[in-house]
């Protein structure tokens, strides 16, 4: 959305729309900030009047008002969905948690850790960026352009009116500047900020590169038959996510074992999937009990005692060696407020149920 707005303003510029395009900048940011890198774009579409008059040694009075209007929406929009959170809390769970966790980057793993999560997960992508490679470097032996398919409505996606001499035009960015640029900032952000890079961060690339990827097409025949050979391809290796199975092995264990819990019990995990497919709620704090948080201290066995006290928790679930399962005096713990362990469930100190909940464990 924000870069569909980006174009509009770009093609025909208005109050209204720069702050259209700074609210859905503003919700992009305020939802996660490795989508920041669409930024670079929007502020191109933005600056390019301004510096354009600045070339002919005018002020844009009504570009820089545009931008004006663009950053103060984005920043009513993180208003309006912080102030009801708390800034304290808002700034330690998003930005300095964030900052911590970037401490210990290690930029070629995290490079490596993009390519391989694009070839496992979306190899047909990357299939059809190596046939638009492959068509562009035959069309360049060929023609001296690598430039091989003219898009659709090409007027309004990469024709851009440059400078003269005088500098007397205006320039407008092409959509090839903007889609490259996306592209671009997208990589060097997920492999030198973003830290750690987990695999579903990588999607954050899907959007740009296969923008790119519609500018710089192949003829219509080439892509059908890519079409042919990728979209099975893409089916068969998102199977898992299209099609999803049941849990299996001690996870079938938990889902089947918290179905028994009452109406309105709450549950403790370190495995929160675990409790949303039981159709149970958590403590608020624990939504996200992540390896990170463990590592930070903002979680250990002191607070997970504490919110297992709430009256509402009826069960509690250590699985992971790298959450729950860390602190080893946990168990005795959960005990002595009244957990017993389930013994035919992983190793008998997976599963705790509060004696006082009735339930048919």
């Amino acid at each position: 959305l924000t870069m569909g707005l980006a174009l509009r303003q770009r093609e025909n510029p208005s109050a209204l729309r720069a702050a259209l395009l700074g609210a859905s900048l503003g919700a992009v940011l305020s939802t996660k900030s490795l989508e920041a890198p669409v930024i670079v774009p929007v502020a191109i579409v933005l600056l390019a009047p301004v510096v354009s008059a600045a070339r002919r040694r005018n002020l844009d009075t009504t570009g820089l008002v545009h931008g004006v209007v663009a950053a103060l929406s984005a920043l009513a929009v993180f208003l309006v969905v912080t102030i009801p959170l708390g800034f304290a809390e808002v700034w330690d769970q998003s930005v300095r948690y964030r900052t911590e966790a970037a401490a210990d980057r290690d930029v070629p793993a995290t490079a490596g850790k993009l390519l391989s999560t694009l070839w496992d997960r979306d190899l047909a992508t990357l299939a059809v960026a190596l046939i638009c490679v492959a068509a562009g470097i035959i069309a360049f032996r060929r023609t001296g352009s690598a430039r091989v398919a003219e898009v659709a409505a090409d007027d309004s996606w990469s024709t851009a009116r440059r400078w003269t001499a005088d500098g007397s035009d205006d320039w407008v960015p092409s959509g090839r500047l903007l889609a490259v640029s996306w592209l671009a900032f997208t990589l060097v952000w997920l492999v030198v900020v973003v830290s750690p890079l987990w695999r579903p961060h990588v999607a954050a690339v899907a959007i740009p590169l296969v923008l790119v990827l519609g500018i710089y097409r192949p003829p219509a025949r080439i892509m059908a038959i890519a079409a042919v050979v990728v979209v099975p391809l893409a089916v068969v290796q998102l199977d898992g996510l299209l099609a999803p199975g049941g849990y299996t092995g001690t996870e079938a264990q938990l889902v089947e074992a918290l179905d028994e819990l009452p109406p309105g019990a709450w549950v403790i995990s370190d495995e929160p999937g675990v409790v949303w497919r039981s159709g149970r709620r958590t403590t608020a704090d624990l939504v996200d009990p992540s390896m990170l948080r463990r590592e930070q201290g903002r979680y250990d066995s002191d607070t997970l005692t504490r919110d297992a006290e709430d009256a509402r928790v009826c069960a509690f679930i250590r699985i992971s060696d790298q959450r729950f399962a860390a602190f080893d005096d946990l168990p005795d713990r959960l005990v002595s407020l009244g957990f017993d362990p389930v013994e035919d469930i992983g190793d008998g100190l997976v599963l705790f149920v509060r004696q006082d909940c009735p339930t048919a464990l």
